[in-house]
């Protein structure tokens, strides 16, 4: 999401700039390095295509936005360092990642001061929000967290033969409550006659927002590391 993007693109000098179906492309540049900066919006046809309409091949791919905990030792803050995505609806291929550039991640992660775990995420096709939904898709695929678009643009990447990972960072853990429909974040601002009774649903989203922003925070200085690494 633009959100996600905003912050690492202030540290880049943006070269160009494209769009592509519902994806935007960025060339950059970053300490003499040109880079390639895509947002590709949220969800699965969104990512598989954003690989998929690349003008050229690249020399490697790393996902990078927010993801959901599946186990209790991740907080919100805490990076995961992919070793592979897995499909959370539907038995599909695994896809490890390059251990090579997983190792680039984590000693980056380590260089940025924050705190990182290594292990497989779990795509999805909707938001997975309960206990007990997290549980079971951990249980089901041994992920720790869990995203919208990794598996897929792991898959478009493979069918290039391009080396991939995944680097997200924690937004919400396994103790945050369901998070309410956002029609309901709507109507608490369109009818103040019901506002009593869904202050809740304000509060939550509230707290929801706030960890999404600070989360956020954590990634540019992380991917810059990456690169500098990258570059040695």
């Amino acid at each position: 999401m633009a959100v996600e993007a905003s912050p690492f693109l202030k540290r880049l000098e943006v070269v160009s700039r494209k769009r592509t179906g519902g994806a935007t492309y960025r060339t950059a540049l970053f300490e003499g390095t040109h880079i390639l900066v895509v947002r590709c919006g949220i969800g699965s046809s969104r990512a598989a295509a954003s690989i998929r309409n690349l003008e050229h091949r690249p020399s490697w791919v790393m996902s990078v936005g927010t993801a959901g905990a599946l186990v209790d030792s991740l907080r919100v803050g805490d990076i995961v360092v992919s070793s592979g995505v897995v499909c959370g609806e539907e038995a599909a291929p695994f896809y490890r990642a390059d251990p090579a550039v997983m190792e680039l991640a984590s000693r980056a992660s380590q260089r940025a001061g924050a705190t990182f775990e290594r292990g497989e995420i779990a795509s999805v096709g909707a938001p997975v929000f309960t206990r007990k939904a997290r549980e079971e898709l951990h249980r089901r695929t041994g992920a720790i967290a869990v995203d919208m678009e990794s598996y897929w643009i792991a898959q478009e990447t493979s069918r290039l033969g391009v080396t991939f990972t995944a680097l997200r960072v924690i937004s919400d853990n396994m103790k945050a409550p369901p998070l309410p429909e956002y029609t309901e974040l709507r109507a608490l601002v369109r009818s103040p006659f019901g506002l009593i009774r869904r202050i809740p649903h304000y509060l939550r989203w509230r707290v929801f927002l706030r960890d999404f922003r600070g989360a956020i925070n954590v990634l540019p200085p992380v991917l810059v590391e990456v690169l500098r690494c990258w570059n040695r």
